[in-house]
């Protein structure tokens, strides 16, 4: 048996960051997204947002990738508010998605960071809230792009 710790913070938003999730539905679209990934074996640790964007702490199985859960839960939740009256503005999830592996130390941390998401926008907006979990963490970010077909033969960095 495996033994895998693998926590990922994770951050989306809806399309155009339009404010389609009000206070009043998104504990039905948490619990759904909760059992999207427990279907998956992985386990959402908290889960908060604004109206336009929404943050996982998950945990993933050994098995699933973090590009698969997230593709998922994006996917069936926004089925979901399609089909749901309580999202009637909903239009879509945007493409791109923020994630960043974490350190068990850092749970308690990240944990109250998603839970307090109301204060921290009453400082910043989204994009310049990923903006700034991107420099805090010093992190390169890789923008979504098509992999060079390289026809699995090994090739060697060019650095």
């Amino acid at each position: 048996m495996s033994k895998v710790v693998s926590l990922y913070h994770i951050v989306f938003s809806t399309h155009e960051r339009r404010a389609t999730i009000t206070h009043h539905n998104r504990e039905r679209m948490y619990r759904y997204a909760k059992g999207i990934a427990r279907k998956m074996r992985c386990k959402i640790l908290e889960m908060n947002g604004m109206p336009d964007h929404v943050h996982i702490l998950a945990s993933l199985h050994s098995t699933v990738a973090l590009a698969t859960l997230v593709g998922r839960i994006k996917q069936r939740t926004s089925l979901y508010m399609h089909h749901n009256i309580l999202f009637p503005h909903f239009h879509k999830w945007e493409k791109e998605y923020f994630a960043t592996s974490l350190s068990p130390s850092a749970l308690p941390n990240v944990r109250n960071y998603i839970k307090n998401q109301e204060q921290h926008h009453g400082i910043r907006n989204f994009e310049d809230e990923i903006n700034w979990m991107v420099e805090s963490i010093g992190m390169e970010c890789f923008e979504d792009e098509e992999l060079e077909d390289t026809d699995d033969e090994f090739v060697e960095d060019e650095e």
